[in-house]
Parts: C-alpha cells; structure tokens; sequence
C-alpha cells in the first residue's frame, strides 16, 4: 500500500492524472484498435538521454514514468515522476496516466528490457517515447539532485484509514485486503465522489 510523502516537494497521485485526461485514453483506443499495431523500426532501442536533457524535458512538460519494482520507487524516485512498474499491465496503466500529446521519458533498472518497455509502450499509441534517463536514479543522485519518497504502509499500520484498491479486477479478485473498497483506476473519477472524507491509502501492488 502506497501513500504519499511530500519531502518538501508536491506530488501528483495516479489519481489526480486520470482525472485529468485518463478518459481520453478510452476515447482514443479504438482509433488505435481501427488503425492496427504500429510498425515499429527494427531493433528498437530506448534513446539514452543526460540528466539536464532530462531535467529540460520535464520543465517544457514531459511526463515522467518510473518502471522500477514499486518498493524502489517509494524508496526515492525523481519528483513528479509516476510509478509504472514494468509488468504484463503496464501498457493499459500508460494509457490511463500518460498524456498522448507529451514526450514521455523512462527511468529504469539494468536488468529491465528496454525493448518490452517500447514494444508495450507501442500497443496503446506511444511509438516514439523520448527516450530514458541514463544511468537511471544513480546518474540524478550522484549529481546531488532532489528525490521524492512515497510511504509503503502494511495493513497493521493503516488504523482507521480508509483502503482503496486501484488494481484491474484481475488483480483484485486474485487477492487484496481484508474490507478494502475496489475502484479501477478508469473508473476512479465517476467514483470519486462516494468515497468518504478522511485518509485514504492506496493498493497499487503489482501481481
């Protein structure tokens, strides 16, 4: 479970992003679904880019997306960025919370295949990624920039919390916390308003 840790920095939730235009990725599916699979150039490759090209992407509005195992992400990541971790989901997940219109920029570990993050990227309409920090987390931190946390909580420490599991239906019925709510990500903006006031804590945990 995930919730928020500002550390002097504003954040964004998953949430806040799909209100924004997550419904878009809904509308503009079946023009990718008419149109068929993009032909991707052969070998694709994920361009590397430096930290200030980086750092300039973000600020004309890039958007940020972190595929590393969530506990590393909530440990530091860049700020702003989103937590995507490569997985047999990631595309749909994408979709919901990239925008179509920004150049999206990768962080990742060595061991994750850049190739299945294009490839999956490509299924719901981001052929032509910007490209991925290189050197990942180590490249930012070792120039002494800021990173954000995010607070992983166990069941035992959410009190009186209220717990919203975001996860596929899949997901859900696979397992989850004893009386937490179930709301799909696509579907959280309809649903927003039935949920209570109070502290909420998040499942995002991959399967």
């Amino acid at each position: 479970m995930a919730r928020p840790t500002n550390n002097g920095s504003p954040g964004t939730t998953a949430a806040q992003v799909f209100i924004t235009h997550g419904y878009k990725y809904f509308r503009r599916l079946g023009e990718i679904n008419r149109r068929g699979p993009t032909l991707l150039p052969e070998p694709l490759r994920l361009g590397g880019l430096t930290v200030e090209q980086v750092q300039r992407l973000v600020a004309d509005g890039a958007t940020l997306i972190d595929v590393r195992p969530i506990a590393e992400y909530a440990a530091a990541h860049l700020p702003g960025a989103l937590s995507i971790p490569l997985r047999e989901a990631f595309a749909t997940w994408l979709g919901w919370l990239a925008p179509l219109d920004c150049p999206v920029v990768v962080v990742r570990n060595p061991d994750q295949d850049p190739v299945e993050i294009l490839a999956q990227a490509a299924k719901v309409g981001y052929d032509d990624l910007a490209g991925e920090l290189t050197g990942g987390l180590s490249a930012w931190a070792a120039q002494d920039l800021p990173t954000t946390s995010t607070e992983l909580r166990t069941p035992a420490a959410m009190s009186d919390d209220q717990v919203l599991d975001i996860r596929q239906a899949s997901e859900f019925t696979g397992g989850h916390v004893p009386g937490a709510g179930h709301i799909e990500l696509g579907d959280l903006s309809a649903a927003a308003p039935s949920l209570r006031g109070g502290p909420v804590t998040v499942d995002v945990r991959p399967r």
